[in-house]
């Protein structure tokens, strides 16, 4: 059961992989926040030669070395430490995903890269949301079950859902600058879907004095 789980966690994160590497930077450390199982971090590392650190709010990794514990606001790094960051499908668990942007954005001299899932119209809201609890809250507590991952508590609750347009104001009001929005047209459960997409925002960080 095991390696299916973890078969299933690599080839998603590869997929991702292959999107997310061409926007980021070709030198320096770059930080995944809400790292989950490792698998994003560890594919990224296989396909670029960059160093990558993780961050969660609870140690559910599999592969790799974990992640730094944070409480979900205050990132653990320095200003401007990291040449890039990503927030992968992570934007709708927080209780405060200004602050979790704020936080990229500051720990970050480079891009801040955000891949979520957004939704038109209340079919695709009602769709997200079922979507959300499969792949999300189920699939963890039967990871869990399985012994995929440890007795961890579940972080996967999400607190809101979002549109492309409220994502873009929200990156706003973290004062990030954004650079495109790369809507996913590769062949797949959300390509060309009429109120569902994943999008991949290209957000640059103020440079630190």
């Amino acid at each position: 059961m095991n390696l299916g789980w973890h078969r299933l966690a690599t080839r998603r994160a590869d997929l991702l992989a292959k999107r997310i590497s061409p926007h980021l930077p070709r030198a320096g450390r770059v930080l995944d926040v809400g790292s989950g199982t490792g698998h994003n971090a560890a594919a990224l590392r296989a396909m670029t030669n960059l160093e990558f650190a993780e961050a969660d709010v609870v140690d559910m990794h599999t592969v790799g070395n974990g992640p730094a514990l944070f409480d979900g606001h205050r990132l653990p790094f320095g200003d401007g430490e990291f040449a890039a960051s990503l927030l992968l499908f992570v934007l709708h668990y927080p209780d405060d995903p200004l602050q979790l942007m704020r936080e990229a954005g500051r720990v970050t001299a480079g891009r801040v890269l955000v891949l979520q899932s957004t939704y038109r119209g209340g079919v695709g809201l009602a769709l997200l949301k079922f979507r959300e609890f499969w792949l999300g809250r189920f699939a963890f507590r039967l990871a869990r079950i399985t012994r995929f991952i440890g007795r961890v508590p579940c972080p996967l609750r999400p607190r809101r859902f979002w549109t492309r347009e409220e994502l873009i104001e929200l990156g706003r009001r973290a004062q990030l600058t954004l650079r495109e929005v790369v809507i996913e047209t590769s062949p797949g459960h959300f390509s060309g879907h009429r109120f569902l997409s994943r999008d991949l925002f290209v957000w640059e960080s103020s440079p630190v004095p």
